[in-house]
Formats: structure tokens, C-alpha cells, sequence
């Protein structure tokens, strides 16, 4: 009883889409402190505990995986031929890559592996307050990194950044070294260029609570500017989740001058508050001339809360996808919650829209009862799981498809937007938010 329990309660998990991704990328904390290291391999290295791990990483896969046609003719003789060159493996880091080359090799989300020294270097850094809270927002725009956004009340924006600002550096790494870091992401993944760029850029950028940084960004008339601010604390509610480590939650709701409800949240972790502050919000709402969910840069988290939240825009039982596991086909549904909410809805997505952001997103847009905004999601969409290995690495694996309502396959391709929005420069130079400002707009013209 408890392993079918636990078997069904693992299909309506989306965990963190770019998790291994993120955890993979330098640790903002070595990073910040000392440049040239690289992450330490393990002292001693035991080939038989890895050749346990490269067998419990093949076990896993074979034993979940929905597309036994992919792993019988692809995957398990490219493993066979890899687990000669495990046996000969000088040392972890080389012991690894061929794990990685395995897992590339399906050519699907949410397969990859966090080295247990990720784990150590996250636990260290939650011991040290977290990461810190910049207020900056980072995306790829044309071959430029920009800020997108700089939170009001934040230390970036006390010390004088602005939207449309270009970034030249960061401490340990310039622009051409993180989108060339970003495209070695891309080549083994089915990761797009730009959500690479974003995730790597925002890794660079981070550093603990209380500790300075400084950034070399281009302003609005071409001019070269250092600017030196202090993290603040870490915004949100601590959220813990299985196999992941701890991760700030915040949630924010606000009704925003034109008469229009706002609420935005960076991933759908620590259920309970999560989905009580969105329900409470609704209700605030109602009143209002519509409502924007803003799901720009929410990393994913559990499927169960997007059915949930869903449940508030349609009349009667809607299929919100469906998830094809090894052996069977999980529908999907909606279940009406009553009273419905009325008023138009607009949502807010970008590049890094992932995982159950992306399920809500399309969800709502092929259900009709929300307009979408703002720039295609990541297209990392399938629901997943992460264990430990024998040798304390991770394994994220993802465990069925998804397609969602009009029959789309969300992976790769990601959500689109009903109107894509482009951000710029020129679009951002007084400060404002143009994917926001056309939701906003959008409301406004359906008001009767």
C-alpha cells in the first residue's frame, strides 16, 4: 500500500525543471570567493560504489521510463558501451561525464545528475543565511545579457541600476564567458539558449546575505558604469522538498493602480501557504476589473497546485492534459471551485516559465480562460523525480510524457504566447514593464 501511495503521489510531482541545471553551474558562493576554483573532486575515489551508481542510474531509468521502444534500442546498448569505459574510470569527474553522456542521450528534459558535492555546497550555503536578494532580474535579449527588471525597495535599485541596462561582468565572469558557458549547456541538453543564459547569468550574480558585489553594467546612453551594493537578505519562506535543497518561497498579491489584481509566486513549493494566499487573493479580487498571474521566472515545483489554482476559471470538469507513464495514461482534470472567477485573466510567462509554470500556463490558454503574455516558456515540461545515489549524487529522471488539452506536446516547444511581447531597450527605458502594461491594457479593453 505504501509503494503504490508513493508511486502515484510521484506523477503529480513537476520538480525544479532547471534543478540540475542550477545546482550544476558553479556555486554562486565559490564563485563569488574565489574565481579560478573549480568544484573539488572527491578525495578518494571508489569505482566500485560509482559502478553501483552507474547500475542504479540504468535500473532507474529502464524501470520508469514511458517509451520502452527508446530504451530498449537507444539507451541500454549505449549503456552497455559506457559501462566498459565506467570500469576504467580514472576519477569521478570522468566517471560522471559518462553518466551525463547516458542521460543526454534520451535527448528529454529533466534527466541529470547533481554531483553530491552540489549538495554540500548548497547545505553550506543554507547554513550561511542563503542566497542573497539583488532585486535584478536577468535575460537574454538579442546577444545581450540585460536587466529586465529591478525590484523597487531592492539594494540594486538603491544603488542606481535600471531596467535596460546591459551587463559587462560580474566579479568572477564577463558576458562572453557566461553565454559561453550557456551554449555548453545547450549542447548537451534540450535546454534553449536563452533560458541558459538567463539561469547561468543569474548564478553569476549571486552571492550570501550581507556580502558586497560588483557589477560592470552599460546604461541607457552607452556609458560604462561600477556599481557596488551589499545582498539583502533572502526574500520568501523557506520550502523544503525531498531530494531538493532548501528553497525560498514567495508569494506576492497586490491590487496595482488601474484597478486590476496582481499576484505573482516563484514556484510552486510550500503548498499549503502557497495555495491558501492564492485562494485568498482570488476572493480579494473579485471586485477588480481582472487579474494577472505573473508566472516570469517560476521554476516548476508540484503539479497538484496548478489543478488547484485551475479550478478557480472554468464552469464545469476540464482536461487539463495528460501524462503517459510506463503501463498507463494519467488524465488530467480540472474540478470546478465555486464560485468561479469572472473577470478576465492574463498570464505572464517568459523563458524562464518551467515545468508545472508551463502545465498552468498552457493549461489555461487551451481551456480558454486566461490570455497569455510575454515571451515562449522553456519547454521543459515533463513531471519528474530525484533519488540519491549510492554514491550521494542525485538522479533527476523524468517519469511519463505530458501533452496538454489541444493535444500539444509542451516539451521543447514550450508555451506560446497569445501576444508575445518584446522587451528591449527601448521598451524598458522609462522603467515600466511592457509584458505587465499590455496585460494591464488587455483587462482594461474587456471591461463591459
Amino acid at each position: 500500500m505504501h509503494r503504490r501511495f508513493h508511486f502515484w503521489l510521484t506523477l503529480i510531482l513537476n520538480v525544479f525543471g532547471l534543478f540540475c541545471v542550477q545546482m550544476t553551474v558553479k556555486d554562486a558562493f565559490c564563485v563569488q570567493e574565489n574565481p579560478a576554483a573549480e568544484a573539488p573532486d572527491e578525495p578518494q575515489f571508489d569505482r566500485e560504489l560509482f559502478l553501483k551508481s552507474f547500475d542504479e542510474v540504468v535500473k532507474t531509468i529502464t524501470e520508469s521510463h514511458w517509451d520502452s521502444e527508446l530504451v530498449q534500442q537507444q539507451f541500454l546498448p549505449l549503456a552497455e558501451q559506457l559501462r566498459v569505459k565506467a570500469a576504467d574510470a580514472k576519477s569521478a569527474g570522468e566517471f560522471r561525464k559518462l553518466i551525463e553522456e547516458l542521460l543526454a542521450s534520451l535527448k528529454q528534459s529533466h534527466f541529470g545528475l547533481i554531483p553530491n558535492s552540489s549538495y554540500e555546497q548548497m547545505e553550506a550555503r543554507e547554513k550561511r543565511g542563503g542566497t542573497g536578494y539583488s532585486g535584478l532580474t536577468v535575460r537574454m535579449v538579442g546577444s545581450d545579457l540585460m536587466i529586465t527588471e529591478v525590484r523597487p525597495d531592492s539594494p540594486a535599485f538603491s544603488a542606481g541600476v535600471r531596467p535596460g541596462w546591459k551587463l559587462i561582468s560580474t566579479q568572477p565572469a564577463d558576458k562572453t564567458k557566461i553565454l559561453q558557458q550557456a551554449e555548453e549547456y545547450v549542447a548537451n541538453s534540450t535546454l534553449r539558449l536563452e533560458t541558459a543564459a538567463a539561469l547561468v547569468a543569474q548564478q553569476y550574480m549571486g552571492a550570501p546575505a550581507g556580502k558586497e558585489v560588483t557589477l560592470h553594467l552599460e546604461d541607457l546612453t552607452g556609458t560604462t558604469r561600477e556599481v557596488k551594493f551589499e545582498m539583502g537578505p533572502p526574500v520568501g519562506r523557506p520550502s523544503r522538498f525531498g531530494n531538493l535543497p532548501e528553497i525560498p518561497v514567495e508569494f506576492r498579491a497586490m491590487l496595482l493602480d488601474e484597478n486590476v489584481g496582481y499576484m505573482s509566486f516563484n514556484a510552486f513549493l510550500d503548498a499549503p501557504r502557497v495555495m491558501k494566499e492564492f485562494t485568498q487573493a482570488i476572493e480579494q479580487y473579485r471586485e477588480s476589473d481582472g487579474l494577472i498571474i505573473d508566472l516570469r521566472g517560476n521554476m516548476g515545483g508540484l503539479m497538484m497546485l496548478t489543478m488547484g489554482m485551475c479550478g478557480w476559471f472554468v464552469e464545469s470538469e476540464v482536461e487539463l492534459g495528460k501524462m503517459q507513464m510506463k503501463g498507463a495514461v494519467l488524465n488530467l482534470k480540472l474540478n470546478p471551485r465555486s464560485p468561479r472567477f469572472e473577470k478576465p485573466v492574463a498570464v505572464l510567462i517568459d523563458e524562464t516559465s518551467i515545468s508545472a509554470a508551463e502545465v498552468m500556463a498552457g493549461g489555461m490558454q487551451d481551456a480558454g480562460t486566461a490570455k497569455i503574455f510575454g515571451r515562449r516558456t522553456a519547454g521543459l515540461v515533463l513531471p519528474s523525480n530525484v533519488v540519491r545515489l549510492s554514491n550521494g549524487d542525485g538522479l533527476q529522471y523524468a517519469m511519463s510524457d505530458y501533452q496538454s488539452l489541444s493535444g500539444r506536446t509542451l516539451e521543447i516547444e514550450g508555451v506560446k504566447p497569445d501576444f508575445e511581447i518584446e522587451v528591449n531597450q527601448e521598451t524598458l527605458k522609462d522603467g515600466s514593464d511592457p509584458v505587465l502594461a499590455a496585460a494591464i491594457k488587455w483587462i482594461k479593453s474587456q471591461k463591459k
